[in-house]
């Protein structure tokens, strides 16, 4: 008996045979008695497959699902650390399980000290910090860095670390920012400078440095109670009736189990806050809502007005 070395991919070259087909014929010759054969272990076979038509379309829908789990992520975190409600009880309604109004052992519960909403700057110190942070630089911030700095991420740019503006919206999501951003270049306070590599930076304008001083002209970019605002997020920021909120998750966390879908996929947080704000209780109020489209509404509108009309019924 002489054991013999063989590269079998060599060998059916030689032969003209795919790998395939030699190694069954010599597992038919070993089944025979006509030889041993001990395989000694390779490489995976990795062959690169033509892409789909529509792999583009793939692509940019996987990226698009990402960048909806991130944000639902970041909104659900900041939703948790933000409420003033039962700690317990938030996490309990978001898994679907029973309404708890007070555990008696979180710290909104035992009522330990905590900055409340109306701790935080109002509108109209929110749009002056902007134009503050503006105001520190001769060369201007994009949008992008502008939003980091107020925000206080830590990917801000270092030489603005230090400017009492650093951090001053941290309580904002950066959809937030760009709204109140957007409130001061339509109204002439912040200019926009196309750079050449196609960028754009923002610089105060004249009108932008006097309301530094003589911040008056903002109250005229804050929305009033009846006014409504064209500030999607400013209204995911008020949850409206808590109550009616909580209820909204677990009836949401109820049917993304039932799909066995993420609850994201029913509805993002920020419109059940705007629904839980608006209360719609027919099908045209709660069609006029941003975000909930024709789909959604077909397929979730009669649930969702018969729970909110029952809701107050109760």
């Amino acid at each position: 008996e002489q054991w013999l070395t063989v590269d079998l991919a060599e060998a059916a070259r030689e032969a003209q045979l795919s790998l395939e087909t030699l190694e069954s014929q010599i597992l038919t010759w070993a089944d025979a008695g006509w030889l041993s054969h001990r395989f000694s272990g390779r490489d995976l076979y990795l062959a690169l497959l033509p892409p789909p038509k529509d792999a583009a379309a793939r692509v940019a829908a996987l990226l698009e699902r990402y960048e909806t789990i991130q944000a639902q992520h970041v909104d659900e975190i900041t939703a948790y650390a933000r409420t003033i409600r039962c700690r317990h009880g938030y996490l309990n309604a978001y898994l679907g399980g029973r309404t708890i109004e007070k555990c008696t052992a979180c710290d909104n519960c035992i009522e330990t000290s905590r900055a409340t909403v109306d701790d935080l700057p109002d509108t109209r110190a929110q749009l002056l910090a902007i134009l503050q942070c503006l105001a520190a630089t001769q060369w201007g911030w994009g949008r992008r860095n502008l939003s980091r700095i107020l925000r206080g991420d830590d990917d801000a740019p270092g030489r603005a670390r230090r400017h009492e503006t650093f951090g001053a919206l941290a309580f904002r999501s950066a959809t937030a920012i760009r709204h109140l951003v957007e409130r001061l270049e339509h109204a002439d306070l912040i200019s926009a400078h196309s750079l050449d590599h196609g960028g754009v930076v923002l610089h105060l304008t004249d009108k932008g440095r006097t309301a530094l001083q003589d911040p008056a002209p903002l109250d005229a970019l804050i929305p009033t109670a009846s006014e409504p605002s064209e500030d999607k997020d400013q209204a995911a920021d008020t949850e409206g009736d808590p109550v009616l909120f909580e209820a909204l998750r677990v009836w949401r966390a109820r049917e993304a189990r039932d799909q066995e879908v993420p609850p994201y996929v029913v509805f993002h947080d920020s419109h059940l806050r705007i629904i839980a704000n608006q209360r719609p209780q027919t099908l045209d109020a709660l069609e006029a809502i941003k975000g909930v489209g024709p789909k959604r509404l077909e397929k979730y509108g009669q649930a969702l007005i018969a729970l909110i009309c029952k809701f107050y019924e109760d």
